[in-house]
């Protein structure tokens, strides 16, 4: 979803974007989240962890793709946010892997048999086949729906997302 979050004892929600800041988010409250730079110039995931669990550890990505900072700048979305409905954008989502980087461009699966595998476009990591056909998300404004497989290209992944409607086969 082009933001991988952790969540601090129930209280705070820290999320790493592409552009190797931490946003640290207390739902429902009205303060400005603290932002919180890293060393990393591509970071890829972040996790608490050391002797008492509150320390966070920031990964290093890899080369190219969602880890090139000029892409990140551009497409992920920037705490706080200046502009987008936060009761649209995804910040957790039912989903077959780890995470996953939706694009406009992404198919939707061929079949049912192989959704939510690595190598996959990244939007059939979510066309996970349960609930009716539905996955449950968590918006950035804390509230959390059922949401139609069909309308997952609908939803704010990034800034940049341009909508489309799609038709999702069923077995």
């Amino acid at each position: 979803m082009c933001i991988h979050s952790c969540i601090e004892s129930g209280i705070s929600i820290y999320i790493l974007n592409g552009a190797g800041k931490i946003a640290v988010i207390t739902p429902f409250s009205k303060e400005a989240p603290k932002i919180i730079p890293t060393l990393q110039s591509a970071p890829s995931n972040l996790t608490f962890g050391g002797p008492d669990g509150k320390t966070v550890f920031v990964t290093q990505g890899g080369g190219g793709g969602f880890n090139d900072p000029a892409y990140n700048e551009a497409h992920f979305w920037h705490i706080p946010i200046s502009r987008g409905d936060t009761t649209k954008i995804p910040l957790w989502a039912d989903c077959a892997w780890v995470d996953g980087w939706p694009q406009e461009t992404d198919p939707p699966p061929p079949d049912w048999r192989n959704v939510g595998q690595s190598g996959v476009p990244n939007m059939q990591r979510f066309c996970v086949p349960r609930h009716n056909f539905s996955i449950n998300i968590c918006y950035v404004d804390g509230h959390v729906q059922a949401v139609v497989l069909d309308d997952l290209w609908q939803q704010e992944w990034h800034r940049n997302w341009q909508g489309k409607a799609m038709k999702l086969s069923r077995p």
